[in-house]
C-alpha cells in the first residue's frame, strides 16, 4: 500500500494471513519524521491504513525501526487524531531541532516531527 508522509515514496507490505505488516519507515515506532510529508498526506496515509486494518484483522505494523514495538491500530488512529488537530490549530508543535525538522507535537506516546509551514500545507 502506497503511504506517503515520511517520504514521497514510502509503502507498507501487509500479510493478510499472518495478520501484520511491514510500515518501514512510513511509521515510526513512537517517532514519525515527516521529511518531505504533509499533515494532509498523513491523514489520508492514517485512514487508508487504518480502514485496512480494520478490513482484513491486521494487528500490527513492524517498522523499519525498533521491530520490538510494533504499530498498532490505535496507534495509527492516534496519529491521524493528532494530525487532524494540528491542521484544525487545536493543537501547536513545539520547538525541534531533530534530524533537521523545526517542530513536533506529542501525545499518547508519539512524537511526530515535521517542519513548519511546509508540513501545514
Amino acid at each position: 500500500m502506497y503511504t506517503p508522509g515520511h517520504t514521497p515514496g514510502s509503502t507498507t507490505f501487509f500479510d493478510k494471513a499472518r495478520h501484520y505488516g511491514f510500515s518501514g519507515d512510513a511509521f515510526g515506532s513512537t517517532n514519525l519524521l515527516l521529511f518531505t510529508g504533509t499533515f494532509k498526506q498523513l491523514i489520508e496515509t492514517t485512514t487508508r491504513t487504518a480502514e485496512y486494518m480494520q478490513q482484513h484483522g491486521i494487528e500490527k505494523l513492524y517498522p523499519g525501526h525498533y521491530q520490538n514495538n510494533p504499530e498498532t491500530l490505535q496507534r495509527i488512529l492516534d496519529e491521524k487524531k493528532m494530525s487532524e488537530e494540528v491542521l484544525s490549530g487545536k493543537r501547536q508543535g513545539l520547538e525541534n531541532n531533530t534530524s533537521g525538522l523545526n517542530r513536533y507535537i506529542y501525545d499518547y506516546g508519539v512524537y511526530i516531527r515535521y517542519n513548519d509551514p511546509e508540513a501545514l500545507q
